[in-house]
């Protein structure tokens, strides 16, 4: 919000907007690393617990195998019908380890939220650019209709 007050107080404050600037861009990576961190960690645990469950699955695909090899040689129904269930079960299972997530937050959301703290730098980078006022204030203007401030 310094942003948009600052230039409502006239020149007396104007020199503490690059200061502000500053403090926006440590605190937004503090809340990025806060995020992203503990996130990273679980990836890393998801990762290697996929990776043990990736081998169990190759294994299903091998019994997957052998059991559709049974089912054209088999004549008798019942026998076919214990093996197809079999079938399913196996392959439920290998479906459910190959679509396994490895992120513990959803795409969507860390696209989202990198989105949202990429907007808060829009005012930074404008003036960190040298952008005259006019296209300051555009920009300004854009953050706040994006973030939907205004």
């Amino acid at each position: 919000m310094w942003w948009f007050l600052i230039p409502l107080f006239g020149e007396r404050y104007g020199g503490w907007r690059d200061v502000y600037a500053g403090l926006l861009v440590f605190v937004v990576f503090c809340e990025a690393l806060a995020f992203f961190s503990p996130m990273w960690s679980f990836h890393r645990i998801m990762s290697e617990k996929k990776a043990g469950f990736l081998i169990e699955a190759d294994h299903i695909s091998e019994q997957a195998a052998g059991i559709r090899k049974q089912l054209r040689g088999s004549a008798d129904e019942g026998v076919a019908a214990r093996l197809e269930d079999q079938l399913g079960q196996l392959t439920k299972r290998y479906q459910a380890i190959v679509e396994m997530p490895t992120w513990p937050v959803d795409k969507r959301i860390r696209r989202r939220f990198a989105v949202n703290n990429l907007i808060l730098f829009i005012p930074v980078i404008a003036q960190l650019l040298g952008a005259p006022d006019s296209w300051q204030h555009f920009l300004e203007n854009l953050q706040k209709a994006i973030s939907g401030q205004g």
